[in-house]
């Protein structure tokens, strides 16, 4: 029997061990190698590709062994929306910056920019770490064998973690009550869920193992375009036979006078056109 919430211990679980990976490997993606912002986007592509993964192989393959197993509607968007907060939290959404944020006055303080009369000295023990080598060592790295020294950052983290939860849930409150504004009366189409809703708008149907979108030939030409596109220039990074292909530029008027830019990275098509 499907659970009447989405909200059930099977939902949660997954979902947090989806945002675990998230939390793994958009850091070392972004920090680390360099390269894909995983998490960076108005849309978090780590987190769509998660749940694609998820409603193409995992879904069919728990219906296939028996109906009951699959997730149903509302756990997977629980799922997604836990996929979309972790995604905000980690790197540059909040985490990535955060750190150096509360230890950069004491790190790049020096006597020209006499920023440890002008802020450090003002800082409170509760908000920032006080110990001059754990701020160093964040910057440039432990030394050989040397543990992280977390007993100069459990207070300022326990802190500011206090303050997070406490702001994630006014804003969780703020969405609740603005719910009927946007949704009934204003009817805002929150792009963030048209894909996820479009790929599990037929997930509950006995005999329907993937969604319709899935099956649409278009949809996956608009998929494979920017995926070619976007491989051949990531490769370019590793050897100069793959030339990139430009996606921006400007189409001069008037002799160079004005210039329009040109961007292809921008293009979409509505989901609800590909369903």
């Amino acid at each position: 029997m499907q659970p009447s919430s989405g909200v059930s211990w099977r939902s949660v679980l997954t979902g947090a061990v989806l945002v675990g990976a998230i939390s793994l490997l958009s850091p070392w993606a972004i920090l680390l190698v360099k390269g894909s912002q995983l998490t960076s986007n108005a849309i978090p592509i780590i987190a769509v590709l998660f749940f694609f993964l998820l409603v193409a192989l995992v879904v069919p393959g728990l219906k296939w062994i028996g109906g009951q197993l699959a997730f149903s509607r509302l756990e997977l968007i629980t799922i997604y929306v836990m996929m979309l907060v972790g995604s905000v939290v980690v790197t540059t959404g909040f985490t990535g910056s955060f750190l150096s944020v509360i230890t950069g006055a004491m790190y790049y303080a020096t006597p020209e920019n006499n920023w440890k009369e002008l802020f450090a000295a003002f800082q409170h023990p509760w908000l920032v770490p006080t110990d001059w080598d754990a701020v160093r060592y964040f910057y440039e790295g432990l030394p050989q064998g040397m543990a992280i020294p977390w007993s100069a950052w459990a207070l300022p983290l326990a802190t500011w973690m206090t303050f997070m939860l406490a702001l994630y849930w006014v804003v969780f409150c703020m969405g609740v009550l603005l719910r009927g504004q946007w949704v009934e009366n204003e009817r805002l189409l929150f792009p963030l869920m048209r894909l996820p809703m479009a790929l599990i708008q037929y997930v509950e149907k006995p005999r329907t193992f993937f969604s319709p979108l899935l099956k649409n030939r278009l949809m996956w030409v608009g998929f494979a375009l920017p995926l070619l596109v976007h491989s051949w220039n990531s490769l370019h990074a590793y050897h100069d036979g793959f030339q990139p292909l430009a996606l921006t530029g400007s189409i001069g008027l008037l002799q160079g006078q004005v210039g329009i830019p040109v961007s292809y990275t921008h293009l979409t098509l509505p989901t609800s056109d590909l369903v």
